[in-house]
């Protein structure tokens, strides 16, 4: 199934910039921005059975997890989640979900050279 949303902590419209070099959501409304709908995972999958969730979406993983705290103490699903964004904090993230579901293991793969900071981190109960 495919939901053409954005993904977040909150269920509405939010400005996205598709003429930057990410296509990402922007943090205010900016001249090249246009609104389009932000949903919770939480509010799109709340009767679906999750058992991995993967996402690299332009430095926006934090407040998708947050979205997305229902579904992931439900479910416990695999989890593999980008982090060499310059908004993200693999530190932050790592508390996100372990503050979730506290039995989750995780690895940290790799380290993006411009940043440096880990590439990726995967998550399993």
């Amino acid at each position: 199934t495919i939901h053409n949303v954005a993904v977040g902590n909150e269920d509405g419209l939010i400005p996205f910039d598709e003429n930057s070099l990410d296509g990402k959501v922007a943090t205010k409304n900016q001249e090249n921005t246009y609104k389009i709908p932000i949903n919770k995972i939480d509010t799109l999958l709340s009767d679906k059975k999750v058992t991995y969730l993967k996402a690299d979406i332009e430095g926006f993983e934090s407040e998708m997890l947050k979205g997305a705290e229902q579904t992931i103490k439900r479910n416990k699903p695999k989890i593999a989640i980008t982090t060499y964004h310059t908004q993200n904090d693999p530190k932050e993230i790592i508390e996100i979900i372990k503050g979730f579901v506290p039995e989750y293991n995780y690895y940290v793969k790799g380290i993006y050279e411009k940043t440096p900071k880990p590439v990726m981190i995967h998550f399993w109960v």
